[in-house]
């Protein structure tokens, strides 16, 4: 998801298949990107697929999305195309294009491209184990770039990186200039790296084994479980899937200009927001600005999407919740999920159908007096409040004794937002305490 703009695959009778995207702000109105009857360009014919072995899903940024495409006689590549001039995508790489850095074309592009502007991040493979994560222009037919490939040392390891994409592939992210990517190397190295566009080649650490897990024991042992989740990344902050022994797991947040220095979202220790227990498991996770979301279980079928909204910890949705009259049986989340509030993800109902909703990620509320304000002899105090709900002030003469009365015999009715009520002569009178209280 990009602020209002969402772009997905989509599938129909007949073997239809193609890239769309909807604006939210007008749902139920989505537009063809590419379809079956698109003409791939600088190849053959028309796409025939726009999903691998592996599915990969479309990215967007703006109006404008990279996607996967394969045509007749093995051709396959990554796309650029805009939401507003739907079916004219551009290449960005395909298996006739050299890979930069190293020996022959791109043979396989394994998993999904993402977007950021006017560039592009995708992990490719070539001939003889060649593989690595790679950026692109997606407004000027420019060759792509290496960010990192098996010729790369290994930034705080031993040795060069040895895989970016393991048996589930693991996609890159990118914000900016900035990408982050999974990297594997010899002896069991593992982390999370990330590289900039305009210093292709040399990337940093950001977590790997020898990082010690924040609010757990001892260091992570692996980044992928078994549905990898890729990391996410907003500016140089990345977030991220982590494990350690003993069955710790969990989410996480570190600054790729502190590397070595994660924070933890949620683990296994972890109480579900609106659920039972804590969580067990962990899906994709997304980030944008300061707030994370992503996908979380626990036990008896617990499946929902949460959030850190304002340093707490939310639900979104999951699978107690109706939508459009119908009953939720699973949900998918993504890497580019979260852009800003609202997020976007895809739910499967119990009568079959799917469809892709967006969701805004509301704070807890918390009842706090916000304001005080003199005015002459009287005291104005400002609360926050939800609807529906009704409020009074009270006050007592000391603080940790006596009996709280309630002032002016006057109800406040809550309004979603903040409420106002004046205490006249207030500072007039002896010393006193003052509180908002809800009424049952």
């Amino acid at each position: 998801m990009s602020d209002t703009n969402v772009a997905f695959y989509g599938a129909g009778s007949g073997g239809q298949q193609g890239i769309y995207g909807v604006n939210v702000t007008v749902p139920g109105n989505p537009v063809r990107i590419v379809n079956t009857a698109t003409a791939i360009p600088d190849g053959s014919g028309n796409f025939t697929s726009l999903i691998p072995g592996n599915p990969v899903a479309p990215a967007i940024d703006g109006t404008r999305v990279v996607f996967f495409g394969a045509g007749s006689g093995g051709q396959q590549g990554i796309y650029s195309a805009s939401i507003t001039i739907p079916g004219n995508p551009v290449k960005i790489a395909d298996t006739a294009t050299a890979i930069p850095g190293g020996a022959g074309n791109f043979t396989a592009f394994p998993t999904d491209p993402k977007i950021s502007g006017d560039y592009a991040a995708f992990a490719g493979n070539g001939s003889s184990g060649q593989q690595g994560i790679y950026g692109a222009s997606v407004t000027a037919q420019f060759n792509p770039f290496k960010l990192a490939d098996t010729a790369t040392a290994i930034p705080g390891g031993a040795g060069n990186f040895t895989s970016f994409v393991p048996g589930n592939p693991v996609a890159p992210a990118i914000d900016g200039a900035n990408v982050a990517f999974f990297g594997a190397g010899s002896g069991g190295q593992q982390g999370i790296y990330s590289a900039s566009i305009t210093i292709p080649g040399n990337p940093v650490r950001v977590v790997d084994t020898a990082t010690a897990i924040p609010g757990g024991s001892g260091n992570f042992t692996s980044f992928i479980p078994g549905n990898p989740v890729a990391p996410a990344i907003d500016g140089a902050r990345v977030a991220f899937f982590g494990a350690g022994s003993a069955g710790q797991q969990g989410i996480y947040v570190s600054d790729s200009a502190i590397p070595g220095n994660p924070v933890k979202i949620a683990n296994a220790a972890t109480a579900i927001p609106g659920g039972t227990g804590n969580f067990t498991s962990f899906g994709d996770v997304s980030l944008s600005a300061t707030d994370v979301a992503f996908l979380g279980y626990g036990s008896s079928g617990q499946q929902g999407i949460y959030a850190l909204k304002e340093n707490s910890l939310v639900k979104v949705v999951d699978l107690t919740d109706i939508l459009n009259g119908r009953a939720i049986t699973s949900l998918k989340f993504a890497q580019t999920g979260l852009s800003g509030n609202p997020l976007a993800f895809q739910a499967t109902f119990a009568d079959g159908s799917q469809g892709i909703y967006t969701a805004a990620i509301v704070p807890p509320f918390v009842l706090r007096i916000t304001a005080t304000e003199k005015l002459g002899n009287d005291l104005r105090l400002s609360f926050t409040s939800q609807t529906g709900t009704n409020y009074v002030i009270q006050s007592r003469a000391e603080l940790s004794s006596g009996a709280w009365a309630t002032l002016n015999g006057t109800t406040n009715s809550g309004t979603g937002g903040t409420v106002q009520q004046t205490l006249t002569n207030a500072l007039a009178a002896a010393q006193q305490f003052y509180r908002v209280q809800q009424l049952p």
